[in-house]
């Protein structure tokens, strides 16, 4: 798989982040719990039964990439141009889409509120992917902080 759909899935969930602006603790909040988006990606896969195999080390060493870039996603409108592009990159991938929408929901939520302009990016994200399922999105946004606590934690021992 190239790496391509699952970076447009990251660069999606952190511009609707940034609708309202992003505050360093923010940015250390994405940071931690990013780490277990590509091991769910996996479990994702095998639950929409799909082939495509995401090189894990590949998956982590895109949030230096991206991190760099948090200046430009706060300038980045998410609008039906924006999301039609990112759309098109990430493809038609149940578990990628579902991965987007859960990402763009615990990046906006990071902060722990979830402001007017970030709810109506996630929503132009939701109706702008068709695979990808709001429920779902929420069962994978709390698997993925079990996961990063369970990181945090062995990182604590």
């Amino acid at each position: 798989m190239s790496d391509q759909r699952l970076y447009k899935a990251y660069e999606v969930a952190l511009v609707c982040a940034a609708q309202d602006g992003l505050e360093p603790g923010e940015i250390l909040s994405v940071a931690d719990s990013v780490m277990s988006v590509p091991i769910l990606t996996q479990m994702s896969q095998q639950f929409f039964a799909e082939d495509d195999e995401i090189d894990l080390m590949e998956s982590i060493g895109l949030l230096p990439e991206l991190l760099g870039k948090m200046e430009e996603f706060e300038i980045m409108q998410m609008d039906d141009d924006y999301i039609s592009d990112a759309a098109s990159i990430i493809g038609e991938s149940p578990a990628i889409q579902n991965i987007c929408l859960a990402m763009c929901i615990l990046f906006s939520a990071s902060d722990g509120e979830l402001s007017g302009a970030e709810g109506n990016a996630i929503q132009v994200v939701a109706e702008n992917l068709p695979a990808a399922d709001i429920d779902m999105a929420q069962t994978l946004v709390q698997k993925i902080l079990e996961l990063s606590q369970e990181f945090l934690d062995g990182d604590g021992e």
